[in-house]
């Protein structure tokens, strides 16, 4: 019932030309070597690619998978397929490739960092339960993050993302 088309647009000569039609999709980011493009799409996607059910199951098409997708092959990958959160939320770490994701799983919203050779995950201290905003930076392994959760009150802290350790700045 919804279909969205993505287009990308030489801002030197104005030139456009579509690239693909598409389902769900919510988000669209080039790579940091700006070849191929991150998407936040459904499972449906891609004829089903990241569809984790039994053939014959109807996709939760509101379940956020990330997908990267070549224009110059065509091809796509999911690369949250086997992970179980439902990402709303990503960026890449230029320090070292990989993709920093928020995701909802049951009551909580966390950080996640991605790898997206091995698809590997790794759940980030956020600080508290429910991940509410937060922000990577460009040039360094660093994330703000801003939590809060039913029995913590809201946060703000930073987290290295190469060692793991998190620095609080402010407790609401």
């Amino acid at each position: 019932f919804i279909r969205r088309e993505l287009w990308e647009l030489d801002l030197r000569d104005f030139a456009a030309k579509k690239l693909l039609e598409l389902h769900l999709a919510q988000s669209v980011q080039y790579d940091p070597q700006g070849k191929r493009l991150l998407l936040l799409s459904s499972p449906a996607e891609f004829d089903n690619l990241g569809l984790k059910a039994p053939a014959g199951t109807i996709a939760n098409d509101y379940e956020g998978e990330r997908y990267l997708w070549d224009p110059a092959t065509g091809k796509a990958e999911c690369l949250t397929r086997d992970f179980t959160p439902s990402v709303d939320q990503a960026a890449w770490n230029n320090t070292d490739g990989t993709l920093v994701l928020r995701a909802i799983e049951g009551d909580y919203r966390r950080l996640f960092t991605l790898d997206p050779a091995s698809k590997r995950a790794k759940a980030l201290d956020g600080g508290a339960d429910y991940v509410t905003e937060w922000s990577l930076a460009r040039r360094a392994a660093r994330v703000v993050v801003s939590s809060t959760g039913p029995w913590t009150p809201g946060r703000l802290g930073a987290l290295d993302l190469a060692t793991g350790k998190r620095v609080e700045f402010a407790h609401a």
